[in-house]
């Protein structure tokens, strides 16, 4: 797994010399830097990741690589409903949902939700069957070799689930989490030895947790279609806009601070 420390101090720090981490207390200044992505596509931004070097835009059916300019470097179609992906040891992992989200699989089927692996230019390498996701496949990250799956969860179950798998994609445990999301968990990201969720339905907020899944904090801004954790306080942060009448749609990465929200408050 890239390190993030390295990716803030070396890769983005030259894309985006303005950042600096906020001190305690300090108010959220608007963002210092905003990405383009190029084009319009069909459904919207699902989330985003890095090699340290580009950015990967997973969309509902497409698949984006860009500079941190916004130069498109790359581009290519992901089957049924593509979530928020994972750069891990030179490969691109996209969980992909074919199974329908936050709803009970039928008695009998077998949930069709994969991870699809691409190299840095886009071509799929394998692919892998995670069956285990029964409410869908929405979003991943790695660390120390196991990646990590969040998906959806019905409406009315409490709580939420993280599936973790070894290497080769075999389930090793279920993770329960003690917070409630109406529509299950978009976006994971895994950094400075903390866990990051963005939801729906949390009042645009990003859940915290530790290493051991325990709700930390909840954090401004939210983060339910993509963040790539930059440096402690620092984020960038995926944004979408409607674009015509067909439902196409655009997105942009936007540097961030997380601020603590107030407790209680949505």
């Amino acid at each position: 797994m890239i390190s993030f420390f390295r990716l803030f101090s070396c890769g983005i720090a030259a894309a985006l010399p303005l950042l600096v981490c906020a001190a305690p207390g300090e108010k959220t200044p608007e963002p210092r830097s905003r990405i383009v992505c190029p084009g319009e596509y069909k459904g919207h931004l699902q989330g985003l990741a890095t090699d340290g070097k580009a950015i990967y835009w997973v969309f509902s059916q497409d698949l984006v690589k860009t500079d941190f300019a916004g130069k498109l470097l790359a581009q290519t179609k992901v089957p049924h409903h593509g979530g928020d992906p994972c750069w891990s040891h030179g490969k691109l992992y996209v969980p992909v949902c074919g199974s329908g989200f936050n709803r009970k699989p039928k008695p009998g089927t077998v949930p069709k939700n994969h991870v699809y692996v691409f190299d840095a230019d886009l071509k799929l390498l394998e692919t892998h069957h995670i069956p285990e996701t029964e409410y869908g496949a929405g979003g991943m990250a790695e660390k120390d070799g196991h990646f990590f799956i969040v998906g959806g969860h019905p409406a009315d179950t409490p709580g939420n689930t993280v599936y973790e798998y070894d290497g080769d994609f075999r389930l090793r445990r279920r993770h329960e989490l003690a917070f409630d999301s109406q529509k299950g968990i978009q976006t994971i990201n895994h950094a400075f030895g903390k866990w990051y969720f963005g939801c729906y339905g949390t009042g645009g907020l990003t859940v915290e947790t530790d290493e051991d899944f325990r709700v930390t904090r909840r954090l401004r801004p939210g983060s339910s279609v993509g963040m790539i954790v930059l440096s402690h306080g620092a984020v960038l942060v995926g944004r979408i806009a409607l674009t015509d009448k067909k439902k196409r749609r655009s997105a942009a990465a936007e540097v961030m601070r997380f601020t603590a929200a107030e407790p209680g408050k949505k």
